[in-house]
């Protein structure tokens, strides 16, 4: 192209800019590109800020200018859609047509023009969110900061342009093809549609070909900021020449008359395109074979998992970190061979790092590198117990692929709505110029054996060895790793105690340090996230200082004694892969000797712009927002999760069956003893958007956006459709590894056995079982009838318990009398005192325990737990509580057991002038307590009970049409639609059953949904019919007074009358009950003459108040009624 037509195509691309300024489409998009770009990404600053569980928008600029991208395409479509009917209009077509310009000029000068006129807002509102930023963090205002200036760059000056270029040149090629405005609207809109779809269906790995945009999906840094890869530069000139290719065949098409043939021209646009879709199919091919290669190793591996290896006794030697360029190792193992080794000798090694020699026992041994996996070969068996040396020295750059094998789920096979993995990270290991991080999933040590199954000891045991590393690093870096002792000749690692991993991190960090007793606590940062650390040491309450305070345990020297020198809080950038491998896929935040810290977390919140609350002084504010720094995390994961685990679980682990769950139970135990909350996050309970149910446009937006939540932190209790599923399995018999359910199993009966030896046993109790499991297994592997021989030598009532509850399927089931609660003498201060008492029946042959958590009545208010007891199978003891006020609420919790969740138990109101000379009671005491006979009752669960919910009306299906029972039904969450029976088993709730208390509960409606509970009644005669209701309101509790969001739902909570009906055989009769007087438990709703046989009662859904509920009816021969 010559300088005087580019002179053209500039003069034809300044004249489209004049028209288009003339224009008022182009001033609407541009203004609804700028508007609701700042509006989300300020809006979303702000929720991100008040919350500090969601990355702000600065870190998913990716995400947020597609937002606005799409907004300017879809002004290119109409900028464009009516040129050549523009030019006639305006009488612009026959000057030109005589002008002696050629098509492609005059095309190429459109093209340029109408992308750099939609290109103009992006730019604009960039420069506006930089700039606006800068005052937003002048003035700390909980809006947007200046976004990462590297992805901002990346977006605005080559994805944007790119996309923009590409789009101008399709729309273009259809108006020079088709005649018609409206069809050129249509196809174009229906290809960006097309083009959106393919975003959201594509997995990640490939997204990068398909989007050209540049990290979308994936979440940004500031440590190690994500750059334009090779890929991401291909993709761009591929595209840019399909675009060039398009606007050739534009030309061509074109019905106005130039020199140029129309053959040649469709020929070169031919070529063009031949060569770009060539290029993108290139590069989509060798993003594949990356996969594929993941996909061998792990195929290489799993096939070696059974093949017996090396036990490694010691690590020692050297490594040398060039950071971005090298890594070089130099190491030695001191090996032992459990059993006989005839030929090989396998090491799993990155296969990033090149080996430079192998020596065994000092001399030069035969070796092969390939898939990972470095194969020595023997000159001689190696006979069962015998010792070796060897040496093997490396040097690379570790490839961050090469960890976590055996996952369930890869993020980046992930499409953008499926599962939002890489929200938790995606590389495994980093290796920047600016930032290392050497995790010891990625294998950058010699590991004996494949690495796979690193995160299942049922099929691969931990192998614990001592370490003694001398580490260098470059001048001004700082590194954080187990057992570091700092030398005058650099830096050496060298744990106190035997560990089957060894991380490694190093940087630039600023570093502050608080010694606490014999450990020293250390806090690194990155320099530029040093803010919070300076606000929140402004007054007394110093960071560091509350580190220590969350970690307080750390400095205990009690019986489970953290085991290193020193605790490193590490700030790790958000690609850093922070879960595991399995099916598990669990948080992980803790490793030996280190503590990571979310870049996404307390680095980067602003805690200085949030609403102050006026009540508190400086400090207590500062207190304030440091719990909930600590608290609170990315993905509502707490900051000092896992932290727990390097006082036992990093130190020893299970072997063999039921390994997986014994870990889990002690790791929790750990957590609980020390404390701190047991956080269990595994992949699958991770949702994208602020909550785990959001409409499907908050979805699309939420996950766009970098926000999502665990539903750990929004339900309460497991759904009862895995309750159900997990009484069929023991807790050491459920293959976690096989499904997601099979996880949730092992979690759910985990956590309510971890409960229950809490309660059982006590802290200090639990300390000793954790001191003996150390000093037995410390450094090694155990069983699970070491794990149960320990907590029974350390308290000999826990054998029957934990023996059964860790191997046996079986489950105790409880009976509740009539709950009693009177006032007693008072104490020899004067206080009232008041009985609470319960007799409970274990009526199933297994054993199990039982105890009371009492809520005081205002003004009172406090929590009160009871004491918790054993209660053998078939056996009845009376439960007793004293407290200073009546209860306003009890439940009885049984934790593992047919009973399923809590048991809310109806509250008596005590007659507070009659004092009842008796002494009281607090524990258990035997009882001869029975169930009394009630009468004929049939519950929501039982077989006589059915209902038919309304038919479909809308557009989606109703989750559950009818049933019986037992049977499968969806269940009821606040805000699920209320035209459908749902099952309710809120364990708030005061429903009736045998052992598990549900009941169903259906919105207003207009009749056409109906339950009937159905008896077989043995003889005729007059009969009194009960029906069970929670109270006045579905959930049993009192209306409120307050906002109008409790309002909004006590409104749908709130009863009216209800419509029975019963039926005898072809006899229906209406039965007239108002819902609104019930009281909590049976509600007399009268006596009739009824025949033997089959009777139904019968509730419809037509109602004047906001809920029906159907829990249990009860009949009962009126001589014999109460």
């Amino acid at each position: 192209m010559t300088t005087g037509t580019v002179g053209k195509a500039i003069a034809v691309a300044v004249a489209e800019l004049r028209l288009a300024r003339r224009v008022v489409r182009t001033w609407v998009f541009a203004a609804l590109a700028l508007g609701i770009g700042l509006v989300l990404y300020h809006g979303w600053s702000v929720a991100g800020t008040l919350s500090g569980e969601a990355p702000p928008p600065r870190f998913a600029l990716p995400g947020f200018g597609v937002l606005a991208l799409w907004i300017l395409i879809a002004g290119i479509v109409f900028l464009a859609f009516d040129i050549r009917a523009r030019d006639e209009r305006d009488r612009v077509a026959e000057v030109l047509d005589a002008r002696p310009i050629s098509n492609i000029v005059l095309l190429a000068g459109r093209w340029l023009a109408i992308a750099f006129a939609a290109w103009l807002p992006l730019a604009l509102l960039a420069a506006v969110i930089q700039v606006g930023g800068l005052l937003v963090e002048y003035l700390d205002l909980p809006a947007g900061v200046p976004a990462e200036p590297v992805s901002l760059a990346t977006f605005v000056l080559l994805d944007a342009p790119t996309a923009l270029l590409l789009w101008s040149a399709v729309v273009i090629l259809l108006t020079a093809v088709l005649r018609y405005r409206l069809a050129v609207a249509v196809v174009a809109l229906t290809l960006l549609g097309i083009y959106s779809w393919s975003l959201f269906a594509t997995p990640l790995y490939l997204l990068p070909v398909v989007s050209g945009i540049a990290n979308l999906g994936l979440l940004g840094s500031e440590i190690v900021p994500r750059t334009v890869s090779a890929v991401d530069l291909l993709q761009r000139g591929s595209v840019l020449i399909l675009a060039a290719g398009l606007l050739t065949i534009a030309a061509a098409a074109l019905r106005r008359r130039d020199a140029n043939t129309r053959s040649s021209g469709l020929v070169y646009g031919a070529v063009l395109l031949a060569v770009a879709v060539g290029s993108l199919g290139a590069l989509v091919g060798s993003v594949i074979d990356q996969r594929d290669e993941r996909m061998a190793w792990r195929r290489a591996h799993e096939a070696l998992l059974a093949e017996p290896r090396v036990d490694v006794e010691r690590l020692s030697g050297t490594v040398s970190i060039d950071p971005g360029r090298e890594l070089a190792i130099d190491v030695d193992l001191a090996v032992r061979a459990p059993e006989a080794m005839p030929d090989v000798l396998r090491f799993s090694l990155n296969p990033g790092l090149a080996v430079e020699s192998v020596r065994l026992d000092g001399e030069e041994a035969e070796f092969a590198h390939a898939l990972g996996l470095v194969t020595v070969t023997l000159p001689a068996p190696l006979p069962a117990g015998a010792r070796a040396e060897l040496s093997i020295r490396a040097h690379g750059v570790p490839d961050p692929r090469f960890a976590y094998l055996d996952s369930a789920d890869w993020a980046l096979d992930e499409p953008l709505l499926g599962k939002p993995l890489v929200l938790r990270g995606d590389q495994a290991s980093l290796f920047d110029a600016n930032y290392v991080a050497l995790t010891p999933a990625v294998a950058w040590l010699p590991l004996a054996g494949p690495n796979i199954a690193m995160d299942d000891p049922g099929r691969r045991t931990p192998d614990f060895h001592e370490i003694d590393l001398a580490v260098s690093i470059p001048e001004g870096w700082r590194a954080a790793g187990p057992g570091r002792l700092e030398e005058d000749d650099g830096l050496r690692f060298r744990p106190r105690v035997s560990l089957a991993e060894f991380p490694l991190f190093a940087g630039r960090f600023e570093r502050l340090a608080l010694t606490e007793g014999v450990v020293e606590f250390e806090l690194l940062l990155h320099p530029a996230h040093m803010a919070n650390v300076e606000y929140f040491s402004q007054y007394a309450t110093s960071t560091v200082q509350h580190i220590r305070q969350g970690y307080g345990f750390f400095a205990s020297p009690g019986p489970v004694a953290y085991p290193h020198a020193r605790l490193s809080v590490v700030e790790v950038p958000a690609q850093l892969r922070r879960y595991g491998s399995g099916q598990v896929m669990d948080t992980i935040q803790a490793l030996p000797g280190v503590q990571m810290l979310a870049e996404h977390g307390f680095p980067t919140g602003r805690y200085s712009a949030w609403p102050r609350i006026a009540q508190f002084t400086d400090e207590q504010w500062l207190e304030q927002m440091l719990f909930s720094a600590e608290g609170s995390g990315p993905l509502r994961v707490p900051a000092v999760g896992g932290a727990t685990d390097n006082l036992l679980p990093l130190l020893s682990s299970a072997r063999g069956e039921g390994a997986l769950a014994a870990n889990f139970l002690l790791e929790t135990l750990t957590a609980y003893w020390a404390r701190v909350r047991r956080q269990v996050a595994p992949g699958h309970w991770l949702r994208s958007g602020p909550a785990p149910a959001v409409p499907p446009p908050a979805r699309v937006l939420s996950r766009l956006l970098g926000t999502g939540t665990f539903t750990f932190g929004w339900y309460q209790f497991f759904p009862m459709t895995l309750e159900e599923k997990s009484a069929e399995f023991s807790f050491t018999g459920v293959d976690a590894t096989a499904s997601e359910q099979g996880v949730d199993v092992m979690l759910h009966k985990g956590t309510l056995i971890a409960l229950a030896v809490e309660r059982l046993m006590g802290r200090s109790k639990i300390g000793e079982f954790l001191a003996l499991m150390r000093q037995r297994y410390g450094g090694g592997t155990f069983t699970v009838d070491d794990f149960v021989a320990t907590m029974t030598e350390v308290d000999p009532d826990m054998g029957p318990y934990i023996g059964h509850y860790m191997r046996e399927i079986a489950l105790p089931g409880f009976l509740v009398s009539d709950l009693r609660v009177f006032r007693i003498p008072d104490d020899a201060n004067g206080a009232p005192r008041y009985q609470v008492a319960v007799d409970v029946r274990n009526d199933e042959p297994v054993p199990g325990l039982a105890g009371l958590y009492l809520r005081a009545a205002p003004p009172l208010f406090f929590g009160q737990w009871g004491e918790f007891v054993h209660v053998p199978g078939n056996t009845s003891l009376e439960l007793g509580v004293v407290m200073q006020g009546p209860p306003e609420e009890v439940r009885l919790e049984t934790y593992l057991s047919k009973n399923a969740r809590i048991s809310r138990l109806p509250v008596p109101s005590p007659d507070a002038e009659t004092i009842v000379p008796e002494e009281p009671l607090n524990g258990a005491r035997p009882s001869d307590w029975r169930p009394p006979d009630i009468g004929i009752v049939v519950d929501d669960l039982d077989p006589g009970f059915s209902f038919v919910s309304p038919p479909d009306e809308g557009f989606w299906p109703s989750p559950t049409s009818s049933g019986s029972g037992d049977g499968e039904v969806s269940e009821y969450y606040f805000g699920v639609p209320d035209g459908v029976w749902y099952r309710h088993g809120d364990p708030l709730t005061l429903s009736w059953g045998k052992y598990r208390r549900t009941l169903m509960r259906i919105g207003a409606g207009e009749g056409k949904g109906r339950a009937a509970f159905t008896a077989d009644l043995p003889t005729a005669g007059n009969w009194r019919i009960f029906y069970h209701l929670p109270g006045s309101t579905a959930s049993g509790r009192s209306p409120p007074s307050i906002d109008g969001v409790a309002v909004a739902f006590w409104a749908r909570d709130s009863f009216g009358t209800y419509d029975f009906e019963l039926v005898a055989g072809e006899v229906r009769q209406a039965v007239e009950f108002d819902a609104r007087t019930a009281v909590s438990g049976w509600n007399d709703i009268g006596t009739f003459e009824l025949p033997a046989g089959p009777v139904s009662l019968e509730v419809s859904d037509s109602t004047d108040g906001g809920v029906v509920v159907a829990d249990a009816v009860r009949w009962q021969m009126v001589a014999d009624a109460p």
